[in-house]
């Protein structure tokens, strides 16, 4: 199947999609201009607020308020008082990493990773920010910390480090966060592109785009087989999350980078926002639950 062109954004890395049922808007990311994209499909409205940072991935909080994860660590920010509050960050990190991907897991835990941003491999961590703002490490080292999601039945959580070229499964303790049996459930060919984020859908199959790769395709990580393929008209394809009011939308962002000029005159469409309507939905995502004054 095809995706739709939904908002020709042009962004340089577009990531991070997050829906949000309750203003019925996708947020998302362009991570080196420092940008949180407010998109509205009734409209085709996209507001934008600008950072002297890198945005890199969203959690909804409160009303009106977001969790932004940025270069450096995890803020809290107000749409309205336009206001840019530090939450945490991790100790000693060094300034050569950036954050990248995140999400909250079913008990509102943020879970985020880092990345060289000089190309070194395991040179990153993974974290999880718990309720009372403590910061865990996870997983140690990892090169690109990229897509995660959790299967709410299963109790599972599957994560990707880009340069693997693998989505790993570990059982996940709801109550605790802990990971454990460590498993792979995919590897992708060279030629297939990266894989770069991901999410979940109710049937609890993978949606993994492919930066390089021109497409998002569908992964049952119970038979380890790819199942399905949606294709875009740019080639590098960044990440996917389930929304609309129905949630049977998957929004596709993509990027611009690292496009020559010529290319990019060949491919006007990179960096823009995609979607396609899907059968099987995905799930609401969670808010940051935090239980600590801030």
């Amino acid at each position: 199947m095809d995706a739709t062109l939904t908002f020709d954004a042009r962004a340089l890395l577009g990531e991070g999609p997050v829906w949000d049922p309750d203003s019925s808007k996708l947020y998302w990311t362009d991570i080196l201009r420092g940008e949180l994209h407010v998109f509205d499909p009734e409209t085709n409205e996209d507001v934008i607020h600008r950072f002297n940072s890198f945005v890199t991935a969203i959690s909804r909080y409160q009303k009106d308020k977001l969790v932004l994860v940025m270069k450096d660590g995890f803020y809290l920010f107000d749409l309205v008082q336009k206001q840019l509050t530090l939450l945490k960050k991790p100790e000693q990190m060094e300034h050569s990493l950036r954050f990248n991907d995140g999400k909250c897991d079913p008990a509102g835990r943020l879970w985020a990773g880092t990345m060289s941003m000089e190309g070194k491999k395991e040179k990153g961590a993974f974290y999880r920010l718990e309720k009372d703002l403590q910061l865990t490490t996870i997983i140690e080292p990892v090169s690109i910390s990229n897509g995660l999601d959790w299967d709410r039945e299963k109790h599972v959580f599957y994560y990707i480090d880009t340069p693997t070229m693998e989505i790993k499964q570990f059982q996940y303790d709801p109550e605790t966060g802990n990971l454990s049996n460590q498993e792979v459930v995919y590897r992708f060919e060279e030629d297939a592109g990266y894989p770069d984020g991901m999410t979940i859908d109710q049937e609890g199959n993978l949606w993994v785009a492919l930066f390089g790769g021109g497409k998002a395709v569908k992964i049952d990580p119970g038979k380890k087989e790819w199942i399905d393929t949606i294709y875009l008209p740019v080639p590098h394809v960044t990440c996917c999350a389930f929304g609309g009011t129905n949630m049977k939308t998957l929004f596709i962002t993509t990027a611009s980078i690292p496009l020559s000029e010529k290319e990019r005159g060949d491919n006007p469409h990179a960096g823009s926002l995609f979607s396609v309507e899907l059968q099987v939905g995905g799930f609401t995502p969670e808010s940051f639950k935090c239980n600590a004054q801030i």
